[in-house]
């Protein structure tokens, strides 16, 4: 005789296993494209209030206020929605803490390297050169078995000339916020791999609360570290950036790479590439109304060479 609560249980278990190893469903291309794109504008303003902000405080103090306001920010939407998470929270969060921890890491590693490089660079010319991530992804992609066409390196050699007419001086010197610029696109290539590969199976804001607040940790150590924020004029000048804190830490940090986790779960990885490859655009243009920038005519032929090719890149890919 079938024992009924025996089986009953069984198929819960069964359904409980599924439950975990059963991937999110995905969003619908258009409105992804649409994430991607409202990111790419939030990200691109972003560089002028990480600029403005920086007039007062140092870059990692900026970069560990911002970081920890954004970690708040996302507190509130994850405890309200936490019953919709598969298993609670408690079970989301250990199948998402690691995948959570390479991501802040790595966004911790990319973003202070830009924050630094910032201190002396324009909004333009630190969008177009962290863009080169879009060039860099598909070639550190064969790294992990996947196919790069011959047309990309094409597009690696147009990204390197363009790159060399923004940043290489008379007399061939790089200057040291382009290098820290530099070292920013190789690790924003890492971290976007890393949420290619982590996002599909994890809840979004979950994963994006994760990130953050482990960039948090670790620019907090870094700023206790490298810089002095005690004191009465420390609190004084962090008070007194409120407003490119506050924005940069919820728009930039918490709803642009919110808005970046769902966005590559349902977009194609080169219409991604593309679409965030405009974060370049979007910082020269900002810059420019908001801080008044401007970049030399060398600098802005570099400039649509170095999109061109990044664009270019994304598109290699494309299916027909």
């Amino acid at each position: 005789m079938i024992n009924n609560s025996n089986l009953s249980n069984n198929i819960k278990v069964k359904e409980k296993r599924s439950a975990k190893t059963k991937p999110n469903k995905k969003i619908n291309s258009s409105a992804a494209t649409l994430m991607l794109l409202l990111a790419a504008i939030i990200w691109g303003s972003g560089f002028s209030a990480q600029r403005a902000g920086m007039e007062r405080l140092g870059p990692m103090t900026f970069a560990a206020v911002r970081f920890c306001v954004a970690a708040v920010a996302l507190t509130i939407p994850v405890m309200i929605f936490r019953r919709r998470l598969r298993g609670g929270l408690k079970t989301a969060l250990r199948e998402t803490l690691g995948g959570g921890f390479i991501c802040g890491f790595l966004l911790f590693a990319a973003s202070l390297a830009q924050q630094i490089g910032l201190v002396h660079a324009t909004s333009g010319k630190a969008g177009f050169i962290t863009a080169l991530y879009i060039v860099l992804t598909p070639i550190a992609g064969m790294l992990i078995g996947k196919r790069t066409g011959r047309f990309v390196w094409v597009a690696v050699g147009f990204a390197l000339a363009g790159m060399a007419l923004m940043c290489i001086e008379p007399g061939f010197t790089i200057r040291q916020e382009d290098r820290w610029l530099m070292l920013c696109a190789l690790i924003f290539t890492a971290q976007i791999l890393a949420v290619d590969k982590y996002a599909p199976r994890s809840d979004g804001m979950l994963l994006s609360w994760i990130q953050v607040s482990v960039c948090a940790f670790f620019s907090v150590i870094s700023m206790f570290i490298w810089e002095d924020p005690i004191g009465q004029a420390a609190s004084r000048d962090i008070f007194s950036s409120w407003l490119p804190i506050m924005y940069a830490g919820v728009m930039s940090c918490a709803a642009a790479y919110t808005l970046q986790i769902y966005g590559q779960r349902g977009a194609h990885p080169t219409l991604a590439s593309l679409m965030m490859s405009l974060e370049a655009v979007f910082a020269a243009l900002f810059g420019w109304i908001i801080l008044g920038e401007q970049m030399t005519g060398r600098q802005s032929i570099g400039a649509v060479i170095l999109f061109a090719a990044t664009a270019a890149a994304a598109l290699a890919g494309k299916p027909k």
